[in-house]
């Protein structure tokens, strides 16, 4: 993150952090996305892919859950991105939100890096 500086958005059930870099936008999102912030989570996003960086890197290491309306905020902000030329990628994701992307097949839309599952999960073939 460097000397870039990061802005903090405090929702009902979430927080975002931003940071915006010469090439790249850097999301964090801390807490809980549903119903109640997915629709701010999702501006965020809409945002960051309007800021003219070639990469957006949505961090979901502090994400404890997430539904369906969470997982169509980062389908709108992955969408905002492609149209523009952007990389969107998702990181390190929690078992539980790894496993939601999984069981919606969304495995394969998202650029997924850094995953850190637990020894339980078998390697994805």
């Amino acid at each position: 993150m460097g000397d870039n500086p990061t802005t903090r958005l405090e929702f009902s059930t979430c927080s975002v952090l931003i940071t915006s870099g010469p090439s790249a936008v850097d999301v964090v999102v801390l807490g809980e996305v549903d119903m109640n912030d997915s629709d701010r989570v999702a501006e965020v996003l809409l945002r960051a892919a309007s800021t003219g960086s070639s990469s957006i890197v949505v961090d979901l290491g502090g994400l404890m859950f997430a539904d369906s309306s969470a997982i169509r905020a980062l389908l709108t902000g992955r969408r905002a991105a492609e149209e523009r030329g952007i990389a969107f990628r998702i990181a390190n994701p929690r078992h539980e939100v790894y496993r939601v992307l999984e069981l919606a097949g969304l495995l394969d839309t998202f650029d997924v890096v850094d995953v850190h599952l637990s020894d339980d999960v078998p390697p994805r073939s």
